[in-house]
């Protein structure tokens, strides 16, 4: 992504690649084919849409600007390039996770572009510094990394396990159908990646952040020729030192006087003998009697942990005037309902891996005008369960102007790991 200082708004372009078919809800040509259309083209879908209409439709809702989808063919695998533009302050910019900061006083300074880091963002580059600040006072700490001033474009990308059948593998005819259309391009050759275009030439960042031309270097003038040394003059003789004067006897301390005897002091007076008391006979103790232990039951033993994936959770964001402590209490009471649904995908077999946003527009009585779920997650029944439970949300009124709206957005992640091997919340 590409940061226009001018213009104050973003160049984004996300690029997924190795997509399936859950991805757009299909599960054969004729339907993968229409899906595709419908999300390329951000036409409306269907009630329960798929991940793609779902994200498409959350890039028209957040204000992104000139939005183009364009379909790659990598192999048998599939690529969808998304290019749009995100105005500074803008939902569309803060799905990004890049915001720039101010660093002067008055007219004098500069911006920096700083990334919020997430776990599956991998290691930082090497050019930029690490910034940790405290989140809240559980120990959570948030990590920033924070580029040079002269950086105007940001590249970051999240690993996910890669799918092992590629959609055209299943599909063949589905890439015939798809390159007719017009919708299917193919990989740039070797290893370059597709990169969005540098600003206008109108949009010239202001003086403070260009780099000024190097003046011509002055071409060094001859060295004056040395004056000569004077001769220095000889030091003069030391005058000799004077003798110090012997000094004068001490006179003899006089001896001290002999200390007064002291008195001795009085014996003290015997202690009267104490009499001793007839010791009592004590009764013997009961021997211990063993008790037997019981045999062990099988079904006290702790059975072996089923859970390979664990889900976290995080303060939701707000847009707008609503209380934090209305939004904290809606995503507390959304989220037994969420751990349901992810219990459930667990128990079928499934580990679901990836992000999800929980996102409501509501006014201030607490009425919900609109909501939707989407994500990065790589589960589609995950997704149409949280959907699912959006019906049933409520949310409470809060001090505001009347017919005044908020938006409130609730974000999880799932992870995956090693079965009874905790997996440690991402800061």
């Amino acid at each position: 992504m590409v940061y226009d200082v001018k213009a104050q708004r973003f160049a984004v372009e996300r690029r997924v690649e190795g997509v399936t078919a859950g991805f757009f809800g299909c599960s054969d040509t004729d339907s993968c084919a229409e899906a595709i259309q419908r999300a390329a083209t951000l036409a409306s879908g269907p009630a329960d849409r798929s991940m793609a209409d779902r994200l498409a439709q959350r890039l028209v809702d957040s204000g992104a600007e000139q939005v183009d989808i364009r379909l790659e063919r990598d192999g048998d695998g599939l690529n969808v390039l998304v290019t749009y533009a995100a105005p500074v302050g803008s939902k569309a910019a803060v799905d990004t996770y890049v915001h720039p900061e101010w660093t002067g006083t008055g007219d004098r300074g500069a911006y920096s572009l700083v990334v919020d880091a997430q776990d599956s963002m991998g290691a930082p580059p090497d050019d930029v510094e690490l910034r940790r600040e405290p989140v809240d006072a559980n120990g959570t700490w948030k990590t920033s990394w924070v580029y040079s001033k002269k950086v105007r474009d940001v590249v970051w990308g999240m690993s996910v396990d890669p799918e092992p059948d590629p959609i055209f593998a299943k599909m063949p005819e589905l890439a015939k159908r798809l390159k007719k259309a017009g919708l299917l391009d193919a990989k740039p050759k070797g290893d370059e990646v597709a990169r969005v275009e540098p600003m206008p030439v109108d949009a010239v960042p202001p003086a403070e952040t260009r780099r000024p031309k190097p003046e011509p270097a002055a071409k060094p003038q001859p060295a004056p020729k040395p004056e000569p040394v004077a001769k220095a003059e000889p030091a003069p003789k030391p005058e000799p030192i004077a003798k110090a004067a012997k000094p004068e006897p001490v006179p003899k301390a006089e001896p001290a006087p002999k200390p007064e005897p002291v008195p001795k002091a009085e014996p003290a007076p015997k202690p009267e003998p104490v009499p001793k008391e007839k010791p009592t006979k004590a009764r013997p103790e009961p021997e211990p009697v063993a008790k037997a232990r019981p045999e062990p039951d099988p079904s006290d033993e702790a059975p072996p942990p089923a859970m390979d994936g664990q889900l976290f959770t995080y303060d939701p964001r707000i847009e707008g005037a609503m209380s934090p402590d209305v939004a904290a209490a809606a995503a507390k009471a959304l989220e037994p309902g969420v751990r349901e649904c992810h219990r459930q995908r667990m128990a079928s077999g499934a580990v679901p891996e990836g992000y999800l946003f929980a996102d409501a527009l509501v006014r201030s009585d607490g009425w919900l005008l609109s909501y939707s779920v989407y994500g990065e997650v790589d589960d589609p029944d995950l997704l149409a369960c949280v959907n699912a439970l959006m019906d049933t949300w409520e949310m409470a009124p809060w001090a505001g102007p009347e017919g005044a709206v908020s938006t409130v957005s609730v974000p999880y992640q799932f992870r995956r790991g090693s079965a009874g091997v905790p997996v440690r919340k991402p800061r």
